[in-house]
């Protein structure tokens, strides 16, 4: 996920809401498609602070701070 900052605080939420289910539905279907995801996201912005600001979703810093890694050029 490029610029997960960017991205609308619902829709982050289904996303999040899709990895812990690991279920989705596709549309016009009928039955659940089970799937095994792993994430990688970015951002060009301090994702602390815009979590402060309440424009990205703390549950998806919950649910993507795993691994967090920083490159500084």
């Amino acid at each position: 996920m490029d610029e997960v900052t960017e991205i609308p605080v619902l829709l982050a939420a289904k996303a999040i809401g899709l990895y812990k289910s690991k279920k989705f539905e596709r549309v016009g279907g009928t039955k659940p498609v089970n799937v095994d995801v792993r994430l990688i996201s970015t951002s060009n912005r301090n994702v602390k602070e815009a979590i402060e600001n309440k424009s990205c979703a703390a549950t998806s810093n919950y649910r993507l701070n795993v691994v967090p890694t920083t490159c500084r050029l």
